[in-house]
């Protein structure tokens, strides 16, 4: 059988093809930590994040780890009752569960309650500070006190470019220093929702990523691990329906994939 002839064209000129015939709104950066942005469509258009936010939960967890004023097997609890959709999967009402356990939870299966008794044991006020201090101000996450002890109303946004970054950082070990970076990433490879960036990629290539899902906005951020030339790539996906932004990003997953495992 005949190899399909490589195509010519830039990786701009690709994503470029694509945005332009997708009926969802997207704003996507891929790009190279040695070469910077290659491609984007909307980079810093911000869009309501959804669950990304937890990206910056976990960053906040970790930091303070990092500076001895957290322990990862300190015991959490999360609340008695749930007045939020918890994902399949998730933590139930009432479990204790340590730092470390909830971390994995919320960006393995995106639990919510994870993520709140996580937010209740850092502060409110400490979250929302860790995009800024993190070099994003850009991107910003506001958190309201819920009606019972220990929930919590999250309204964060932010850009692709914001997540390209933020994922370039830590691949680089550049956020919180080699340790913890690479304890992010190890817990970001645990990914189990992989309908998006994975959905079209071989399967032993390794993404460590995040996903979210929110009133018809479909996201996905992350680190692809080419062997020889990993790159970043946060794809946010307004669309008619969460089909339609998940198979978006994962064409524009497989398009990039395609341009960086070409042969020179």
């Amino acid at each position: 059988m005949p190899r399909p002839t490589p195509d010519p064209r830039s990786l701009q000129q690709r994503i470029d093809a694509y945005v332009d015939r997708s009926p969802s709104t997207l704003g996507i950066v891929i790009h190279d930590p040695r070469q910077g942005p290659l491609a984007a469509h909307l980079p810093t258009d911000r869009f309501p994040l959804g669950s990304l936010y937890k990206l910056f939960v976990m960053a906040g967890a970790f930091e303070l780890a990092r500076d001895g004023a957290l322990g990862l097997d300190e015991a959490l609890r999360t609340i008695d009752e749930y007045p939020f959709g918890e994902p399949p999967g998730g933590v139930p009402p009432a479990t204790t569960l340590s730092v470390l356990g909830a971390i994995q939870a919320m960006i393995a299966v995106s639990s919510n309650a994870a993520a709140l008794a996580l937010i209740h044991r850092l502060g409110a006020d400490a979250v929302m500070r860790v995009p800024a201090r993190l070099g994003l101000p850009g991107l910003e996450i506001g958190i309201a006190r819920g009606e019972t002890s220990g929930h919590y109303r999250i309204d964060a946004v932010g850009s692709a470019l914001d997540l390209s970054r933020f994922f370039i950082a830590i691949d680089g070990e550049a956020l919180l220093g080699p340790t913890f970076d690479r304890r992010m990433i190890d817990v970001l490879l645990n990914q189990t929702i992989v309908d998006r960036l994975p959905a079209h990629l071989p399967r032993p290539v390794p993404v460590a990523h995040k996903t979210a899902d929110l009133d018809g906005y479909t996201h996905d951020a992350g680190l692809v691990y080419l062997p020889g030339h990993p790159y970043a790539i946060a794809a946010l996906a307004l669309g008619d329906s969460p089909i339609a932004g998940k198979v978006a990003i994962a064409d524009l997953s497989r398009i990039a994939f395609d341009y960086f495992s070409a042969p020179n």
